[in-house]
């Protein structure tokens, strides 16, 4: 008889040492929360050229799903060692603004449009697909 050890499931260290993709070793990010589209876009939803445009942009969807995961492994374990809000804020602030001189992101300038127009800025991050809207900041979290 032949006994095959259970996989264990592997989990994220405190503080995080493991990359992302290794705690999903397949390669696919969960999916977040996913609002339909209603009224006068629910043709959105059935069609078959829709799915098709979905289904070829679904390796830039995995792409940001995995950033988002990264953020939210980042945002746990940032709030589990501060508690007031003003030194969380001043550590991500400084991090940020370290990510910006080692170019790894670009800093974005303020949204602002011409005067009259309106603007939209939200918490979270959503993805507008063309078969639905998926809000890919809010995990379990949130």
């Amino acid at each position: 008889m032949v006994y095959r050890k259970k996989k264990s499931i592997l989990q994220q260290t405190d503080p995080p040492s493991i990359p992302v993709l290794e705690l999903f070793p397949s390669g696919d990010f969960p999916e977040a929360e996913i609002q339909q589209y209603k009224d006068d876009n629910l043709w959105r939803t059935t069609s078959e050229e829709k799915r098709e445009m979905e289904r070829l942009q679904k390796p830039i969807y995995n792409s940001l799903r995995q950033a988002a995961e990264v953020h939210r492994q980042v945002r746990k374990y940032m709030r589990s060692k501060t508690t007031p809000y003003a030194i969380w804020t001043a550590l991500v602030l400084m991090a940020l603004k370290n990510l910006c001189d080692s170019g790894i992101i670009e800093p974005c300038p303020p949204v602002c449009d011409v005067k009259g127009s309106y603007i939209s800025q939200f918490e979270h991050t959503i993805l507008l697909r063309p078969t639905c809207k998926e809000i890919i900041s809010k995990g379990d979290d949130y």
